[in-house]
């Protein structure tokens, strides 16, 4: 594993263990897995996730950091929260 992919590893790790949210969890756990070198159907097995799934975060992750995962889960939590709301 290159110092590259252990620092991004290590980010994810801290990520991992500051996160409640378990849709932040899955996809930071699936993009460590994916960098760790698990291939896409062992991560399919342990999280129950689709191979899509797991490309489009770890892409997300590459190109713009864990911030942009923050704010995918806050903003998914806000529009459903006013979903729900209206649906009264």
């Amino acid at each position: 594993m290159d110092s590259t992919s252990q620092s991004q590893i290590n980010e994810l790790n801290k990520f991992i263990k500051s996160r409640q949210d378990s849709r932040e969890l899955k996809r930071a756990i699936a993009v460590k897995l994916a960098l760790e070198k698990y291939s896409y159907l062992e991560i399919k097995s342990i999280l129950n996730v689709s191979p899509s799934f797991i490309t489009k975060w770890k892409k997300i992750f590459l190109s713009q950091g864990i911030k942009h995962q923050e704010y995918y889960s806050l903003h998914t939590t806000l529009n459903y929260q006013v979903e729900f709301r209206y649906q009264w």
